[in-house]
């Protein structure tokens, strides 16, 4: 099995972003159990909760 290759892009301020590219395989060098899909589930439905909270009434907030 061929590794996965890692792209490094680096910006101007200095942060540096990987992405992982895929290997050239048929299966995938990595998959995500349902316990680790689950708390991704979990998680995003929290942060979307929090987001729905604390959005303006109105939906549109007005520039100061």
């Amino acid at each position: 099995m061929k590794k996965a290759t890692v792209k490094v892009k680096e910006h101007r301020s200095g942060a540096v972003q990987l992405r992982l590219l895929p290997g050239r395989t048929t299966h995938p060098d990595w998959v995500l159990d349902e316990r680790t899909r689950a708390v991704g589930r979990q998680g995003v439905a929290q942060a979307k909760e929090i987001l729905r909270r604390l959005a303006p009434a109105d939906g549109i907030r007005k520039a100061s």
